[in-house]
């Protein structure tokens, strides 16, 4: 149990940033926000599931991860561009 409190407050100790999916590549390789924030998913499994992410989807951006808010979240690691 404190392991899992230590973890939790860690991760709410990262800086994340609230977005919306605004369009998602066919190959799912590449993520643009409404903020226009621009990202590449790094790891070609994530590939697959962000290939499958709505527009509209509500995200968190945090560090180098986005987790869709909407999709049970999912998570998948990125870079970004813009």
């Amino acid at each position: 149990m404190v392991l899992f409190e230590l973890s939790t407050a860690n991760a709410l100790a990262q800086s994340c940033d609230d977005d919306t999916i605004y369009e998602v590549s066919d190959d799912g390789s590449i993520v643009t926000m409404l903020s226009g924030a621009v990202f590449q998913v790094t790891d070609p499994v994530d590939r697959v599931d962000t290939a499958l992410w709505m527009t509209s989807d509500d995200v968190l951006i945090c560090d180098n991860k986005i987790i869709n808010k909407d999709e049970d979240g999912e998570t998948a690691s990125v870079r970004r561009l813009r």
